[in-house]
């Protein structure tokens, strides 16, 4: 229930601010959560003004090539994909992929599955537009970010992993197997 969450979060985001300024990681903490909300219920605005928000916190607090920082551009990609704002959104997980690389974190794969996302669409709308081999050419790719991201997982976590089996799925879809 997102509305029933929204109010939660904005009562939390309430008591925090009696305790904290507005520019502490605590209240940017719950505006990303709020914006994750915002963004299930449809309202991208929103999401992408408190991603935003946050992210500025963030970056002063934490660094810009931090791991807290890689994880806001995650969500505030995955807003802009909602919005089919797919070049800002694709900027976004790189920038994010980089920050994850540079300290070989194990949620990149998160964002080669969002990037795969991206291809996918890509190449649908090619194909749309008669664009056979672009679509192709996108359709590998993303099959590519896939098998990357597949790599992370079967690193990082366990066989039975649902992670594993989300992207194990993913796979068979894109290649036919």
């Amino acid at each position: 229930n997102y509305q029933y969450a929204k109010e939660l979060t904005n009562q939390g985001i309430i008591i925090c601010k009696s305790h904290f300024s507005e520019e502490h990681t605590m209240i940017a903490w719950a505006f990303i959560q709020l914006a994750n909300i915002s963004k299930e219920l449809g309202n991208y605005t929103e999401a992408i003004t408190l991603l935003e928000r946050s992210l500025k916190t963030y970056e002063k607090y934490y660094g810009i090539d931090s791991i807290e920082t890689a994880r806001v551009l995650g969500s505030l990609g995955q807003v802009y994909f909602r919005q089919n704002s797919l070049e800002k959104s694709e900027e976004l997980f790189q920038k994010a992929l980089k920050l994850f690389q540079k300290s070989n974190h194990p949620e990149r794969y998160m964002i080669l599955e969002n990037l795969s996302d991206i291809r996918l669409k890509q190449s649908m709308q090619a194909k749309e537009k008669g664009e056979v081999e672009i679509a192709q050419n996108f359709k590998e790719e993303a099959i590519d970010s896939l098998k990357n991201s597949m790599d992370l997982v079967n690193t990082y976590f366990p066989e039975d992993s649902p992670h594993i089996i989300r992207i194990q799925n993913n796979l068979k879809f894109l290649t036919g197997e």
